[in-house]
């Protein structure tokens, strides 16, 4: 998460940070900035990146409010102008001069603006499936659709349009925390671990151009429904549903509603390209025939003993719905944050 608070000159100056001066050719001053200061949150485990700039006019904060607070981020809460409010104390204490309490109740009241936005969903892995294999999955089937992707490890990350506007992070959450070293100072690691450990995390970056197209590039736009709404809207412009698998079987062909998509389907289940056979007018015409039926043609069909039925997997029902009652009564999660 990215924000900023803005104010009047010379409002907001950090401590023992380098001083950037923009310098007219006549030695005017033009703009004042300050570099990165770094604050530990909880534990140890996370921090949060501030700096001063315009003259002391904008403070920017970056960094998840959640992780810096609790020193986790496997469970959150929808409640995004509630976190910045418990957050906002603990960053304006890192400053030397003290905000006026009207700027201060200006922000609390969520005059705040939003430069990225993280939104998350957890999916449990089924029985006998790793992460790696279902983000595997989700990688295949989506990199078909020629947009830009990239792929680094347990990632796998749909990026439109080079990610200007919006990307959205497929990841396996237990190898990620198990690799970040500063986890050691979380009082119960081992417990937390086990709970991250078969975990896919789908998340949405939405820039801030995103933010000013939807609306929500001030935190005073958020409400407790806003990320359930925005997180779906999104998931849904993936399209994701099933691809085939295996040799075609009768139980299929019987299936279809209309005689003229088995020769499609017989085609695309032996492995012939329909773009060599088709046009490209009636190629887009089965495709979209067979997405109503929830089948992408786009995906080639696959080993019958590899697939996964991801239209299921990533259903909403399937979502983790919050935080285990061991780490709210422990303050590890927001109260707020239940199952």
């Amino acid at each position: 998460m990215k924000f900023s608070l803005l104010s009047h000159p010379d409002c907001f100056q950090l401590p023992d940070t380098t001083v950037v001066n923009v310098i007219s050719p006549d030695g005017e001053i033009l703009d004042t900035f300050q570099n990165r200061m770094s604050v530990e949150g909880r534990y140890g485990v996370h921090s949060l990146q501030l700096r001063a700039l315009h003259k002391g006019r904008e403070l920017s904060v970056e960094g998840s409010p959640y992780a810096y607070l609790y020193g986790q981020n496997l469970y959150t809460s929808n409640d995004l102008l509630a976190a910045l409010r418990e957050l906002l104390p603990q960053v304006l204490d890192q400053c030397v001069t003290s905000p006026a309490d009207a700027d201060v109740q200006r922000w609390m009241s969520g005059d705040i603006s939003l430069a990225r936005v993280d939104l998350y969903v957890n999916f449990p892995c089924p029985e006998g499936v790793t992460a790696k294999r279902f983000i595997r999955q989700i990688a295949r089937q989506l990199i078909e659709r020629g947009v830009a992707t990239r792929t680094f490890g347990n990632t796998f990350v749909w990026s439109p349009d080079r990610g200007r506007k919006y990307e959205i992070v497929f990841y396996a959450k237990g190898p990620q925390m198990r690799a970040k070293r500063s986890l050691k100072h979380f009082p119960e690691r081992s417990r937390l671990l086990r709970e991250a450990e078969n975990i896919v995390r789908v998340e949405l970056c939405l820039q801030v151009e995103m933010l000013r197209q939807l609306g929500l590039n001030n935190a005073s736009d958020w409400t407790q429904e806003t990320p359930r709404k925005i997180f779906g809207k999104f998931m849904r412009k993936l399209g994701i549903v099933n691809v085939t698998a295996g040799s075609l079987s009768n139980q299929e062909l019987v299936a279809l509603p209309s005689d003229r998509l088995k020769p499609v389907l017989a085609l695309h289940k032996a492995g012939y390209d329909l773009r060599q056979i088709y046009s490209p007018a009636t190629v887009q015409r089965h495709l979209h025939a067979f997405r109503n039926l929830g089948i992408d043609l786009r995906c080639p069909n696959q080993l019958e003993s590899e697939v996964l039925p991801l239209l299921k997997l990533l259903s909403p029902k399937r979502a983790v719905r919050g935080a285990p009652k061991w780490m709210r009564s422990n303050g590890y999660a927001p109260a707020d944050c239940k199952v």
